[in-house]
């Protein structure tokens, strides 16, 4: 039933509407009639919808009250009566359904972890069994430690872990490829190779080639057996003419061997952080076994740190105005105390308490004066400051600020009264061949904004003098370039000096305007061709305007616009196809000439490219 196909009436809206159970379902299957009977106000008359009653505008404590006492559970309620599980969540009224059973996280204690974990003889057989117990016995550090009798699949008690070794052939053009690899887990690896970045993906992509099944060459090898035999058969292929697709080393004492035993177990951790004070120095030291100690949550258990820092949140000491005085006293400078303990330095550093750390001040303020000595003695032997900056791996930026920080206060401000202020510009224009921080120093001006003050007063360019680009100069630059717009972009600066001295004009060779391509210029253009396609290609400027203005009906040797039909007889198509070495080039450039040479079976008369029309 479509709109405008029935009239909908009353009864016919009614009858429709019997055929639901609910408004959703009319309006799915009738929408048009649903449409018609809501703006009508008809549908408060089908009262057999949701049985006769409204769904509640509002979740009221009464009605997810009533709705909750159905169930018996609170997944129960949250699955089967979303609406008024989320509404009493949210107006906290959950606490008030007592009879709702909640589920709670089961806390294991080591008996019931124990027995559980006796029944089985692996991890993986305990973890996929019985995955609850696993994470208790995991996280607590006793599944390491105390269920030893849980191994590995992958590891050989004798041995250690076992490994296989593998390889995947392919055959293309006569020539055989070949990848070579071990792993302990073949179903994963093989796994990569077909989804991830591997060589085998790339070459048979590459290739359009399926990739093969995985061939297994030997298996439960230990490391350094799978080494050497990976190392034997690598040179075995090598010797029969097989191409190898590996990328990296592969071999003895070379390459990867894949994940091997966990390193740091919880008794190695702890034995680790004994040998520190501190969580800085053990993270400075040792960041792998801080980070397993951090992964496994066994940090809880490192308390002699001085800092507290492996501790919980609420177990750490915190820094009070005593103890970071107390950490600050074992330095002679501020950078030291930083880099060992930053989370002292940041507290006191934020509760202003470092004011009061009088020897770490002095001892920087004593080494800062012997370096800023140190540097003033090289720029004064005649050293230039880019030459300071590499010798004592500092900042250009920085040299100068020292530099410029010591000179004498009898000095300062000297600009103002005694020194000749348009000799400092005279100085500076013509002789001085250094930077404006050097010249500043020669002339004992306080900083860099003196001299800077200097020139703007008698309105000089603060920039350094630059050389002045004569005509000459300009012209042999300018001649590399054949548009003012080349010459704008590449040579931006010759460009500006061109124009502020006015020699653009003389430049001719950038000043030619293009000309229009008016009605006359475009038929002598149009005659120098025979067809409209060599007029298309040769010139299509003038191709372009002449359909913009419709002049192409008055080149009388174009026939409507188009080129004059030729007639292809045998020896046309003979001299045309002469001219190709290809069929395929032919039949590309020359497509009414083929057609006319194929449809008459004169193709077979050109033997230049005979092997190539028999295989077509």
């Amino acid at each position: 039933m479509t709109k405008g196909s029935t009239k909908y009436t009353y009864d016919t809206c009614i009858s429709l509407a019997r055929d639901c159970k609910t408004r959703s379902e009319f309006m799915r299957k009738h929408p048009y009639a649903y449409v018609w009977a809501r703006k009508s106000k008809w549908l408060d008359d089908y009262t057999w919808f949701d049985n006769g009653k409204k769904k509640p505008k509002r979740y009221t404590l009464e009605h997810c009250r009533k709705v909750a006492m159905l169930c018996d559970t609170l997944k129960d309620f949250y699955t089967g009566h979303y609406p008024e599980w989320m509404a009493s969540k949210r107006n906290g009224w959950l606490d008030g359904f007592d009879w709702l059973n909640r589920s709670r996280h089961r806390e294991w204690t080591f008996e019931e972890c124990r027995e559980v974990a006796l029944r089985y003889s692996t991890k993986k057989e305990f973890r996929d069994h019985a995955s609850g117990a696993y994470c208790a016995t995991r996280d607590k550090g006793w599944l390491e430690s105390e269920f030893t009798w849980l191994v590995d699949e992958t590891i050989n008690l004798e041995y250690g872990r076992l490994y296989v070794v593998y390889c995947y052939e392919f055959f293309l053009s006569g020539n055989r490829y070949v990848y070579v690899g071990l792993s302990m887990r073949p179903k994963e690896r093989d796994r990569r190779h077909r989804c991830g970045e591997s060589s085998v993906r790339n070459f048979a992509t590459s290739n359009h080639l399926v990739i093969p099944k995985m061939k297994i060459l030997e298996d439960k090898l230990t490391q350094f057996e799978a080494r050497e035999k990976e190392d034997a058969y690598r040179h075995k292929f090598i010797e029969e003419g097989c191409l190898l697709l590996n990328k990296g080393a592969t071999g003895k004492n070379v390459g990867s061997v894949g994940g091997m035993h966990r390193k740091w177990t919880k008794r190695k951790c702890l034995e680790e952080a004994r040998k520190y004070k501190t969580a800085h120095e053990f993270q400075r030291n040792n960041n792998g076994a801080y980070l397993a100690a951090v992964r496994h949550k066994w940090n809880k258990e490192i308390t002699w740190f001085e800092d507290g820092y492996m501790l919980a949140a609420k177990e750490r000491t915190k820094f009070d105005f005593e103890r970071c005085r107390s950490l600050a006293k074992r330095f002679s400078l501020l950078k030291e105390f930083r880099a060992a303990h930053p989370g002292a330095y940041l507290v006191a550093r934020k509760n202003g308490w470092l004011e009061g750390y009088d020897w770490l001040f002095a001892n920087e303020a004593k080494r800062n004066a012997e370096f800023a000595n140190s540097i003033t003695e090289l720029y004064r032997h005649g050293l230039t400051i880019k030459k300071i900056a590499e010798i004592t791996s500092k900042s250009a930026g920085g040299i100068r600020k020292i530099l410029l920080a010591t000179i004498p206060a009898e000095f300062r401000g000297k600009y103002v009264n005694a020194i000749d202020e348009k000799k400092i510009i005279s100085d500076y224009k013509k002789e001085w061949k250094g930077t404006k921080t050097e010249f500043a120093l020669a002339h004992g001006l306080a900083s860099i904004d003196s001299l800077n003050y200097v020139l703007r007063k008698y309105g000089e360019s603060i920039d350094a003098p630059r050389h002045e680009l004569t005509y000459e100069e300009c012209e042999q630059i300018a001649k590399q370039f054949k548009t003012r717009k080349a010459f704008r972009n590449k040579r931006s600066s010759v460009y500006r000096r061109v124009v502020e001295m006015d020699w653009l004009e003389s430049f001719e060779w950038l000043n030619k305007k293009k000309e229009k391509w008016t009605f006359v210029r475009c038929l002598a253009e149009a005659k120098k061709y025979k067809i409209k396609v060599e007029f298309k290609k040769q010139a299509p400027g003038a191709y372009r305007v002449a359909c913009k203005n419709k002049w192409l009906k008055e080149f009388k040797w174009f026939v409507n616009g188009k080129c004059k039909p030729r007639k292809w007889n045998r020896q046309l198509c003979y001299d045309e196809a002469k001219r190709y070495e290809k069929i395929s080039d032919f039949a590309h450039r020359s497509l009414g000439a083929y057609k006319c040479a194929k449809k008459n079976g004169w193709l077979n008369d050109y033997s230049w490219f005979q092997r190539r029309t028999e295989m077509g």
